[in-house]
């Protein structure tokens, strides 16, 4: 089965990359990952790619800019998959400044999309009182979930080294100091001035308005 006839059988979109050794050695191994890749290594002998490749589509699709997904056949990137000792498929790593990540999880949209919130959002603060104070250039989120939703988590990795600082307050007397906001929100804290995020739900704007109020820098290379 040639690659263009396993691709269309898989179902796979637009929303997936295509991977070979040049673009593979091109995006990831030398490129700048602040947007990290997703990558699923199969090939064109694999039952269990192609069950596993409709919520990878899924995951792709939802993962609304924060993350690029792509495809890899381990027969044509042979010295690829003997680098990164893939004895079977499909195998799933997620790549990023920071380093590769192995996942195993389920085998879900949602299983993959909370695997990459997580990896992406690590290091994210729980915001207190002392934030309040602190001359930083801030981006606090105000909720009651215990985990950071992925938006948040996506737009605090894609800006870290930029002096920002991230944090979610969760606590209830600590939201009341800060002039009870609603719950949830977004604000952004430079200096002594506030504003409340009231863009769209969506990663490229909220990275856009956080970059623009902080006068930094981030740019998303296309591909």
């Amino acid at each position: 089965m040639s690659l263009l006839m396993f691709w269309c059988f898989l179902g796979f979109s637009i929303s997936i990359f295509q991977l070979e050794e040049k673009t593979y050695n091109e995006y990831i191994v030398n490129g700048d990952k602040t947007i990290p890749w997703m990558v699923m290594f199969g090939s064109s002998n694999c039952p269990a790619c192609v069950s596993a490749a409709p919520e990878f589509t899924k995951a792709a699709e939802s993962s609304r800019g924060f993350a690029r997904f792509a495809y890899a056949d381990t027969g044509r990137m042979p010295n690829v998959a003997t680098a990164l000792g893939i004895r079977a498929v499909p195998t799933f790593y997620l790549f990023t400044n920071e380093g590769k990540f192995d996942y195993t999880g389920p085998r879900t949209n949602g299983g993959m999309l909370s695997f990459i919130s997580e990896k992406i959002g690590e290091g994210l603060e729980e915001a207190d009182e002392t934030w309040m104070d602190s001359p930083n250039n801030k981006v606090i989120l105000f909720t009651k979930r215990f985990k950071a939703p992925i938006l948040f988590s996506a737009a605090y990795g894609a800006l870290k080294g930029k002096n920002i600082s991230f944090g979610m307050i969760r606590d209830s007397e600590t939201i009341e100091m800060f002039g009870k906001p609603p719950i949830p929100s977004i604000w952004l804290y430079k200096g002594s001035e506030k504003m409340q995020y009231k863009g769209k739900q969506e990663f490229g704007p909220l990275v856009e308005q956080i970059s623009e109020h902080f006068g930094v820098d981030f740019e998303d290379k296309d591909l």
